[in-house]
């Protein structure tokens, strides 16, 4: 049972696990069979701010692996990459200046014009928003974003979504 309130929640898309993240500085991955804890990822959540609204994490399309919101890696803000084989959080993705409140992945697999649809070839996309008002587009292929969107919310980014049928996203400012 998580310590705390429970504030993001994401469904496997292969139907195996849920993942919650919850005030307690925890992700925890439930198997879904018999909601038997399967694991508690806690490192990069240590040090993570415990004032947060949300903590809105999101699983990769191909189910691979998870993005974590409100992580720290030493004193900077980051999303935590949960790898769904291990449960290891060796990646992350840094840029934001405070917590990050929201992480959505597209729910499409993408490749390149006129290349084979092989795993190896396949990238998704990631958004996160945070307290400092900022939106950043990331790609799972490249280890710094697409696009960082400042200075034009006036509040913390609170949830983010795409939209499935034109691959664009929409926001939810506070």
């Amino acid at each position: 049972m998580s310590q705390g309130f429970v504030k993001g929640v994401t469904w496997d898309p292969v139907g195996q696990f849920l993942a919650t993240q919850s005030d307690d500085r925890t992700v925890k991955i439930w198997n879904t069979e018999d909601w038997s804890l399967v694991e508690e990822v806690k490192k990069p959540f240590e040090r993570s701010p415990a004032n947060t609204f949300f903590r809105r994490l999101s699983w990769s399309p191909d189910g691979s692996f998870i993005a974590a919101s409100n992580a720290m890696n030493g004193p900077v803000f980051v999303a935590a990459i949960i790898d769904r084989y291990d449960w290891s959080t060796d990646i992350s993705f840094v840029g934001h200046e405070n917590t990050i409140q929201v992480a959505a992945f597209n729910p499409r697999i993408f490749f390149p014009p006129g290349a084979k649809k092989v795993r190896a070839k396949a990238s998704c996309m990631l958004a996160l928003g945070a307290d400092d008002s900022s939106i950043s587009i990331w790609r799972n292929t490249r280890n710094k974003p697409l696009l960082v969107v400042k200075d034009i919310f006036d509040r913390q980014i609170l949830d983010l979504c795409w939209c499935v049928t034109c691959s664009s996203f929409t926001y939810k400012p506070s």
